[in-house]
C-alpha cells in the first residue's frame, strides 16, 4: 500500500483527528505522496490551517503524532506561512483529508 493510499485510507480519520487535537483546521496530503510519486525514502508532506494561538508546540507534536502513525519522516506547513505563489503551487497536487 503506497503511503498516499494509506494518509487517504487506512489513517484518513487517524491523521483528521490528530490535527484537530493540535489546532489545525485544515490539513492536506501535498508533495510527491499526494502526486503519487513518493519512494520508500520520500517524507509525507502536509499542508495546514492552524486555528489563532496555535503554538510551535502544537504544530511539533502533531508533527511527532503523524510520524508514528504513518512511519516515515513527517513535515507539516503551516499555510499561513507561504508566499502567495508557491501556496497556489502546492495546492495544485493537494489531496484533501
Amino acid at each position: 500500500m503506497s503511503r498516499r493510499e494509506a494518509g487517504l485510507g487506512t489513517h484518513r480519520g487517524a491523521i483528521l483527528e490528530a490535527a484537530r487535537r493540535h489546532d489545525a483546521t485544515f490539513i492536506a496530503l501535498v508533495g510527491s505522496t499526494a502526486r503519487g510519486g513518493d519512494t520508500e525514502a520520500s517524507d509525507c508532506d502536509f499542508l495546514a490551517d492552524f486555528a489563532p494561538g496555535t503554538t510551535y508546540f502544537d504544530l511539533s507534536d502533531l508533527v511527532a503524532e503523524l510520524q508514528l502513525l504513518l512511519g516515515c519522516d513527517v513535515d507539516v506547513i503551516p499555510a499561513e506561512g507561504l508566499k502567495p505563489r508557491k501556496h497556489i503551487r502546492i495546492l495544485e497536487d493537494a489531496v484533501l483529508l
